[in-house]
């Protein structure tokens, strides 16, 4: 099953008519019920090639608890945890991807451990409160050195509140906000 889209799509459809197996892949491309499909899945594959920082399609079935095997580009290394959440393989090794998705499909235990390891990672990377704590404590430990005194002259009303409210959090707890 192939969800979604993108500019290779006519290609792929072409590969897929020209199998044998032709029935058995589906390219069901972009779908608003992607998520119902997520959540069906055993396994999720990501064989990107392209350069995405933080690609939903990786961190959704994560969220889900899936395990992923994804590809060693953009920012999947990193939501994989660099090999500890989900499978990892090189770009456009067809051998390599293989053999991660038959380790999975023949191994529950390790399918089991990388899809409890996927779901804490994205509910740790997905907490609002805890991304917004971090950003108040970087906010508190850079106000006083990274951001300039404001002037009547050099600053502007946003910069001048902005500068404010940093030096405001710096001295507020998180329990206070």
């Amino acid at each position: 099953l192939y969800l979604g889209g993108g500019p290779h799509f006519d290609s792929l459809m072409e590969l897929r008519n020209s199998l044998r197996a032709r029935d058995d892949v589906i390219l069901a491309g972009p779908r608003q019920d992607a998520k119902d499909f997520i959540a069906a899945a055993d396994i999720c594959v990501v064989p990107s090639i392209w350069q995405e920082a933080c690609p939903l399609g990786v961190l959704e079935p994560m969220a889900y608890g899936k395990p992923v095997v994804g590809t060693k580009v953009g920012g999947i290394p990193e939501l994989l945890d660099y090999g500890r959440c989900g499978i990892l393989v090189t770009p456009r090794d067809v051998r390599g991807l293989a053999d991660a998705l038959q380790e999975l499909l023949i191994n529950p235990a390790l399918r089991l451990a990388y899809a409890e390891r996927a779901r804490a990672r994205a509910e740790q990377m997905l907490d609002m409160w805890s991304n917004g704590t971090r950003l108040a404590d970087l906010l508190r430990a850079t106000a006083d050195t990274a951001l300039p005194e404001p002037t009547t002259s050099s600053a502007t009303v946003p910069d001048r509140r902005l500068t404010e409210y940093a030096r405001a959090l710096r001295h507020q707890t998180v329990s206070d906000a």
